[in-house]
């Protein structure tokens, strides 16, 4: 089975096939790379209604015809500097873990809830027009079980993720941070460091019997949200992933 057949496979058994949104923003010719080098996993909410044009499966198959476009790199993304600050993210890690173990082209861009809306505020809206069009899920939290549980049998499952950077982190409602949180079971407790008038967050969580180091940071699609490499690096060492210097 090729990973076309996987994915699509994996939708259907989790029922969001035909839900509108897009599980990837990278090329899906990183999914032929080795399990070990694909190391970097960055995990937004949910897709916005530029995705909505598409269920997930559309949109896997659209992908896997055009294995070697990356909707990171080359989509429209708007004036916002989310893309950017999402690029440099590798070498960012790289500079923080003194390696160059870290690239686009092993990394994979996804995303925790497999619904599409316009911003976090209109999710619940979205999902009661998904409830009035099909009876497969009868509440929001088991469209997010199923789409945490794809991104489980699926992302995790066919890469080797040394560090997981979940963009949005509040502790409450929806975000990246807290479906990382609610689904995997905590290694190391959160290490908080602060940003201007909020904060990155850092902990480890278990999955399948590694230990992953997960970057919950601000939202950078906000230009006050911009990366700092020293900010990420103080909390990689406060939590163990890297040696204090």
């Amino acid at each position: 089975m090729n990973k076309l057949e996987t994915i699509a496979k994996l939708l259907e058994k989790h029922g969001l096939s035909h839900i509108l949104g897009s599980p990837f923003d990278n090329a899906f010719d990183v999914f032929d790379n080795k399990k070990e080098d694909i190391n970097l996993i960055l995990l937004g909410t949910n897709g916005n209604m530029t995705d909505a044009i598409k269920t997930n499966v559309e949109w896997v198959k659209e992908r896997a015809r055009n294995p070697q476009y990356s909707h990171l790199l080359s989509g429209d993304w708007g004036v916002s500097p989310l893309r950017k600050e999402l690029i440099k993210l590798p070498d960012v890690l790289n500079e923080c873990f003194g390696n160059s173990k870290f690239s686009v082209s092993n990394m994979i861009l996804t995303n925790g809830l497999l619904l599409a809306s316009n911003g976090v505020g209109d999710i619940k809206n979205q999902f009661e027009i998904l409830r009035s069009e099909t009876d497969t899920f009868t509440n929001l939290k088991g469209l997010l079980n199923a789409s945490m549980g794809f991104f489980d049998d699926f992302v995790v499952k066919n890469s080797s993720p040394k560090v997981i950077f979940a963009y949005g982190n509040a502790d409450q409602g929806h975000s990246a941070w807290k479906y990382l949180q609610d689904y995997y079971p905590r290694l190391k407790e959160t290490v908080i460091v602060p940003i201007n008038s909020t904060s990155y967050k850092f902990c480890s969580l278990d999955m399948h019997g590694d230990e992953v180091f997960v970057i919950g940071s601000p939202h950078p699609c906000f230009h006050y949200n911009k990366l700092s490499k020293d900010l990420i690096k103080e909390g990689l060492e406060q939590i163990g992933a890297i040696p204090h210097v």
